[in-house]
């Protein structure tokens, strides 16, 4: 359990690490330090739903995220724990939608 909730700060981390370097990117550097701050504020208090929303999974640098929060394991093996078990976006429930039945 401790290792499930490493790895899901850890890939918290790296989604507001690119969020974060989406903004300084952008260019629209000319509203001033102060939005900045705001939006990096923002980003810290978005929601592990909202945060993973915005993030690709291209994104996520698992190499980083095993070394630094679950050392104990692979970058891959981080990387299918969260793309098959952990990912809020995986559907748990025990019954199969239609669409997904076809």
């Amino acid at each position: 359990r401790l290792q499930r909730e490493q790895l899901l700060k850890g890939v918290r981390q790296q989604c507001q690490k690119a969020l974060m370097s989406q903004i300084l990117a952008s260019g629209d550097n000319a509203s001033g330090y102060n939005a900045i701050q705001t939006k990096i504020a923002a980003i810290k208090q978005m929601s592990d739903a909202e945060l993973f929303q915005h993030v690709g999974f291209a994104e996520l640098d698992f190499n980083k995220i095993s070394s630094l929060f679950v050392p104990s394991k692979s970058a891959m093996d981080c990387q299918i724990q969260w793309m098959n078990v952990d990912r809020p976006g995986i559907n748990k429930s025990s019954e199969w939608t239609e669409e997904e039945l076809r």
